[in-house]
């Protein structure tokens, strides 16, 4: 093919495709607007829903207007609440058996600390933990 059927052959499809490819960028830049406003709504509507929330909880707003949602969610923060309660429970219970297991002083006189040191350096950890565990939150 020489170069001049190959201008001619790019310039007629650039031309044919243009208001094709003009369309295919309005759509595009239509579409991210539309995704950008329906993010928005998104966390409109969960802080409106916190906010509903946190009125049915306050007595503001009839439990029953809500139906079904409100008691599920109910539910949902109930069973969170239960299940880092139980966390917490095997946490201490770790400590617990790591520290029966260890003996009253140490097997010998090298830097290996005493039972007291690791059990006041296991609460700081705990405590650390826990600071975290409230950061999350």
């Amino acid at each position: 093919m020489s170069e001049e059927v190959k201008k001619h052959w790019l310039k007629e499809n650039i031309e044919k495709y243009k208001d094709e490819l003009i369309k295919l960028s309005k759509i595009t830049k239509l579409n991210l607007e539309l995704a950008s406003l329906n993010r928005k709504k998104n966390i409109i509507l969960k802080n409106l829903g916190k906010k509903v929330f946190t009125l049915v909880e306050e007595g503001s707003i009839d439990k029953d207007l809500l139906g079904k949602d409100y008691i599920d969610l109910s539910n949902i923060f109930e069973s969170i609440e239960q299940t880092k309660k139980i966390i917490d429970e095997l946490k201490k219970q770790q400590e617990i058996e790591v520290i029966k297991d260890m003996p009253e002083q140490p097997l010998d006189n090298t830097n290996s600390a005493s039972k007291e040191e690791i059990e006041h350096k296991q609460s700081d950890v705990v405590k650390k933990g826990n600071e975290n565990e409230e950061f999350k939150r």
